[in-house]
């Protein structure tokens, strides 16, 4: 139940704090709302001290989160908008932009790229309806869980979200992000060759009939990395979450690496689309996995380059994925190619939440 303390549910749609005596309303964002966003989402970059000239013009945030075709759509966006009844005050003052996100290890999630509440109205509910809105998309959409970063500098969000029973994972798991950003590195990445020497394989675009034998690679990749095998995804699970009827309902793309002399696989990448406001269009790798014995002979290197070749063919400009810090072998790998290490360049800490607690903050949002 929502904490009445911060805000109460009323009939007409909207929350009202009696402190501040702000009433507002939560819903979709529309293509017309754009004008509104744009200025909200510089006053976020202007609270977190970012470039200005990097954000996405009205154009931009037109085609890629409000596209006719829902393919085409990289995210999504809650507005928090002032609720004046007389129809006198109306303006946005806050938002949410989040999209889906996918691992095998544990399915489909949602991840929220952007929070940002208007100054003025901060400490009245805004914020929390926001999030708790998000988080009912997110269990309306059977997400097993919902995700975001923050800055370590930011206290305040840091103690809001963990108000909010999302965990750290940055603290508890060491879990960072690492990325390679920019045309001219992902070009440089995906003009690598690597001499296969006796093992002759060949990359290609993973299909439907792949996905027993990837899975089974996802169950191997799991006990590497030390995370709970009863929350892998199905067999079933994974061919309708990859190669669904509904194209548009599609979770991710994979990517398969076939020995030459047998229909063996030994070596996958699963990966989406996703969306920053800093550098547009991108391309998040969730999983790289090379079967122990055909390591360190390049099959890694040649998938990471194939990667970032359809990022480019994609019109990406970043290519993301998360590692765990005590993998130094796996570390060492990316920074061979560049990849930065977000987490501890910029103290980003990554946050999650689900299971009851994602739940009963979905209850929160507005009817």
């Amino acid at each position: 139940m929502c904490d009445t303390k911060h805000c109460t549910k009323n009939n007409n749609n909207s929350r009202n704090n009696n402190k501040n005596n702000v009433k507002f309303i939560i819903r979709e964002a529309t293509k017309q709302d754009c004008p509104s966003l744009k200025q909200l989402i510089i006053g976020l970059a202007k609270y977190e001290s970012r470039s200005l000239e990097t954000l996405p013009n009205i154009e931009q945030l037109e085609e890629y989160g409000f596209a006719d075709q829902l393919a085409k759509r990289l995210f999504r966006t809650v507005v928090a908008q002032l609720d004046g009844g007389d129809g006198d005050n109306n303006e946005l003052i806050g938002y949410a932009l989040y999209y889906r996100n996918y691992t095998p290890s544990q399915g489909k999630g949602m991840y929220m790229e952007d929070l940002y509440v208007d100054s003025e109205y901060r400490g009245c509910g805004v914020g929390r309806a926001l999030v708790a809105q998000v988080a009912k998309q997110c269990v309306d959409a059977e997400c097993t869980s919902m995700e975001w970063l923050c800055y370590g500098w930011n206290t305040s969000s840091l103690d809001f979200y963990k108000n909010l029973g999302a965990v750290d994972i940055q603290e508890s798991l060491e879990c960072h992000k690492f990325g390679i950003s920019g045309d001219d590195k992902l070009a440089q990445l995906a003009n690598k060759t690597v001499d296969q020497q006796s093992i002759k394989y060949k990359i290609r675009t993973g299909v439907r009939d792949d996905c027993p034998a990837v899975r089974e690679m996802i169950l191997k990749f799991t006990v590497d990395v030390k995370m709970n095998l009863n929350k892998v995804v199905t067999l079933d699970q994974l061919r309708d979450d990859g190669f669904g009827d509904d194209k548009d309902s599609r979770q991710y793309r994979l990517l398969v690496v076939q020995l030459d002399d047998s229909s063996e696989l030994i070596g996958f990448a699963i990966y989406y689309n996703d969306y920053s406001l800093n550098d547009g269009k991108g391309l998040w790798l969730d999983t790289l996995y090379v079967k122990p014995q055909y390591r360190r002979s390049g099959v890694g290197r040649l998938l990471m380059s194939r990667v970032a070749s359809e990022a480019i063919a994609d019109r990406c400009h970043t290519v993301c994925w998360g590692c765990y810090a005590w993998n130094r072998r796996a570390i060492d790998f990316y920074e061979q190619f560049g990849a930065i290490n977000y987490s501890l360049v910029y103290d980003l800490r990554l946050f999650a939440i689900d299971g009851p607690a994602l739940k009963q903050l979905a209850d929160c949002a507005l009817q």
